[in-house]
């Protein structure tokens, strides 16, 4: 599939079908996190309920990612565990014959009624956030998922520098309610 075409499916899903899910990781029983293998975690997904205007942002801000791809001509490579960390490419992985335990998340955990986020807290006190993935379901089992990689300097980021920086603007401020345990925009300021 080329980007054209997941712009498209993306496009054409309602915003309605849009959903966010967190991935989390954690080392594997008997394994160093220094271990210079490539199997050695196992991932878990979880469903997060968000606001409307949050869905709504998620639908339109792929939309534009993709298109801002399209327009720099990206192309698209196979994923390999050993290449250059920090280069802005466009991955795709085949999920055939991969011992990898990622490909778990995609071939059985999507598949499966999830376990929805109540306290993000009490899932990174055991699990490392790992990415959050966006899925796209446009019919009976047809979906399409984005997963963007989370890293510790992503998680938040400083209002009085974030005008320096074009991409901080389309940085939201959230919370998880305590009582509806849905993703929300804060509205106003938060001490």
């Amino acid at each position: 599939m080329i980007l054209e075409d997941i712009l498209e499916k993306v496009e054409n899903t309602n915003v309605n079908n849009t959903y966010l899910y967190f991935v989390t990781r954690i080392l594997k029983s008997g394994v160093k996190k220094r271990s210079k293998m490539l199997d050695k975690y196992d991932f878990k997904i979880y469903q997060i309920d968000v606001a409307p205007e949050i869905r709504e942002h998620l639908h339109s801000l792929t939309q534009e990612e993709i298109s801002k791809l399209i327009a720099k001509k990206m192309d698209i490579h196979e994923h390999e565990a050993i290449s250059a960390d920090g280069t802005e490419e466009v991955y795709t992985y085949s999920m055939t014959n991969k011992a990898m335990s990622f490909a778990d998340v995609v071939d059985n955990q999507l598949k499966k009624k999830l376990p929805k986020v109540i306290s993000l807290n009490e899932i990174i006190a055991e699990e490392e956030l790992w990415a959050y993935c966006v899925a796209f379901h446009s019919g009976d089992n047809d979906w399409l998922y984005t997963f963007k990689k989370i890293t510790a300097g992503k998680v938040a980021i400083d209002e009085r520098e974030s005008n320096k920086h074009t991409y901080l603007k389309k940085a939201m401020r959230t919370l998880i309610n305590s009582k509806s345990h849905k993703l929300e925009l804060i509205k106003g300021e938060n001490y």
